[in-house]
């Protein structure tokens, strides 16, 4: 559970990498300070094997743009092309990005441009792995 203040809930605070990100940090360093460090050692490692045993899957889900364009190179396509459209007012702007590889085309809806290229790239690459 994040308590958040009142604008940070209005302006999407709880899907921000950074916020989460550092409420991460903060369970991670409470583990420590009051379990000791092989507790936090286990919670680390819990975490972040999944992520290890499937590296090319989870390695998509960590950089998806980067993941995609060498998925799009091996499979013979041309690289991607992302354009993106915003909507909404200035304090709750939404963004869609739409990313093209060969016949495939996908969208991707976040709070920055970048997010929304992100679960674009993301949803293409897991569409083309399918594939093949």
């Amino acid at each position: 559970h994040l308590l958040l203040g009142r604008g940070e809930e209005q302006t999407g605070g709880r899907d921000k990498d950074s916020i989460l990100a550092d409420t991460m940090e903060a369970v991670i360093g409470a583990t420590f300070l009051s379990a000791g460090p092989d507790a936090a050692t286990d919670l680390v490692l819990r975490l972040t094997q999944p992520l290890l045993a499937e590296p090319e899957r989870y390695g998509a889900a960590m950089d998806p743009k980067t993941s995609l364009q060498e998925l799009a190179a091996r499979v013979g396509s041309l690289p991607p092309q992302y354009s993106v459209v915003a909507s909404g007012p200035d304090h709750d702007r939404r963004f869609t990005a739409t990313v093209v590889v060969g016949d495939v085309m996908t969208n991707g809806d976040g709070t920055s441009k970048k997010t929304a290229e992100m679960a674009a790239a993301l949803s293409a690459w897991h569409a083309i792995n399918n594939r093949a």
